[in-house]
């Protein structure tokens, strides 16, 4: 029986919880070998260039205008960039049925009842080609309440009442569940890019902003478990695709088809070599059919809240990933059709979540160096705060030495000054008392002398 990583079997007053079972090395394993792949695989030909069309109205509420910024800008692609073939061609469907029949269909289609996006129309005339490796998906300085807007009408009106209060999920049913942790998870995704790649403005230059990062995700664990989770449905979603990307007739004329089927070959591989990571069969059971029309109808809704965001590089990439991420789900029934553009948005939304796997670990081993120089900078402060109160202890005691042989040689020369100044004070003495007597004795001598000559 193969391990299942990530639909636990915990139970809560009769609601199986999606949980992340699988362990967090085995994640990180598995990512470090997929994303130098998909790393290689997004900057083919086939993969990099994806179109829609980013100046479709909001059809939930008045958004006056896009980002006038810089970084909300969105570069087209070239004409002469674009295979001729993708210019001739509206649309290419992979269609795989039951009986194992697989067809290559060039034509446009309608929305199918088992999409769960409302998909970008290759043949709209304002539709254009956009090189995606010249858009990246980062800080764009776009915030607000346009952005505040966007995500309210997302958590609020269309994820079921779900939050992410504990006690809350673990009363829901499963379905209700997933569809919360996905879009939590994707959201998380999201940030971490922002983060990831944050405009240092005073300096003009990319920067991996912590303080961002533990504010939108760091400092949120169920945030982290729900990016681990849409990845594993992700994982599982082109595992089962696999046997039919092995075949799939990648578009003609692109010049690199030789590398984009290697490196298919190496997610195929790679995700083959995973473990289940989602067990698809105990969603959506017979008598959950009208949660499942619900499930749809409101990722649908979902997709088009994308046409709302107000800033054209997070259009983009929002409606990028919520296609992809529709295209996961679509996979797991028995019955699947897939446009090149679900292709290329499945590939590029698991490329971001893949990428956001490894920010993750960035940050955190950032987090813990942050934490190490603390550590070590304590440790020499301390060190340096020895030796001080050392050199200050050596020079209080020379201080108080030389002050104390400073006061014994002031009373010495005290001493030795009284010593003179007695000696000479006796000195004056015994001269004084010489002249007197010196004094006594010449008028006597002289009275004689005198009485003498009378005589």
């Amino acid at each position: 029986m193969k391990p299942v990583l990530f639909l636990g079997a915990a139970l809560a007053q009769g609601f199986t919880q999606a949980t992340v079972t699988c362990p967090k090395d085995a994640i990180i394993s598995t990512n470090n070998e997929l994303l130098p792949i998909l790393n290689q695989l997004v900057k083919t030909s086939v993969f990099r260039y994806y179109k829609a069309n980013l100046h479709k109205e909001c059809k939930f509420w008045r958004e006056d205008q896009l980002c006038n910024l810089k970084d909300c800008t969105v570069y087209e692609a070239q004409e002469d960039e674009i295979p001729t073939e993708w210019k001739k061609e509206a649309l290419s469907f992979v269609d795989y049925s039951p009986s194992q029949s697989f067809q290559f269909i060039k034509k446009c289609q309608d929305i199918d009842e088992s999409d769960f996006c409302v998909l970008e129309d290759q043949s709209d005339i304002d539709g254009v080609y956009i090189n995606l490796l010249k858009n990246q998906e980062r800080y764009s300085g776009y915030a607000g309440e346009s952005a505040a807007r966007v995500w309210s009408s997302i958590y609020n009106e269309n994820c079921f009442d779900v939050t992410s209060n504990p006690l809350t999920l673990q009363d829901t049913c499963l379905e209700k569940q997933t569809f919360f942790k996905l879009i939590s998870g994707l959201h998380t995704s999201i940030s971490l890019h922002i983060c990831n790649e944050w405009l240092d403005r005073t300096t003009g230059n990319w920067v991996k902003n912590q303080d961002c990062y533990k504010y939108r995700v760091g400092n949120h664990p169920e945030r982290i478990e729900n990016l681990n989770f849409i990845w594993a449905v992700m994982v599982r979603a082109v595992s089962k695709l696999t046997p039919y990307l092995a075949n799939h007739p990648f578009c003609n004329g692109s010049g690199d088809e030789a590398i984009v089927v290697k490196n298919v070959d190496k997610v195929i591989e790679a995700v083959n070599s995973c473990p289940t990571t989602f067990d698809e069969t105990i969603l959506f059971a017979n008598e959950y059919e009208t949660l499942k029309n619900d499930f749809k109808m409101q990722f649908r809704n979902i997709s088009e809240i994308m046409d709302c965001v107000g800033c054209e590089k997070c259009r983009l990439w929002g409606k990028i990933q919520i296609t992809g991420l529709g295209t996961a789900l679509k996979v797991f029934p028995k019955y699947y059709k897939l446009t090149r553009a679900e292709l290329v948005a499945l590939m590029n939304a698991f490329h971001r979540l893949s990428e956001s796997i490894q920010i993750v670990q960035d940050f955190q081993s950032m987090e813990k160096r942050k934490i190490i120089d603390h550590s070590e900078n304590k440790v020499l402060d301390e060190e340096q705060f020895i030796k001080h109160m050392q050199f200050d202890g050596f020079v209080r005691g020379y201080t108080w030495y030389a002050g104390f042989v400073a006061l014994l040689y002031g009373i010495y020369v005290v001493i030795k000054k009284g010593i003179q100044m007695e000696r000479l004070h006796a000195k004056g003495e015994r001269s004084e008392e010489a002249k007197i007597r010196l004094q006594e004795q010449q008028p006597k001598k002289k009275l004689g002398k005198k009485k003498h000559k009378t005589e």
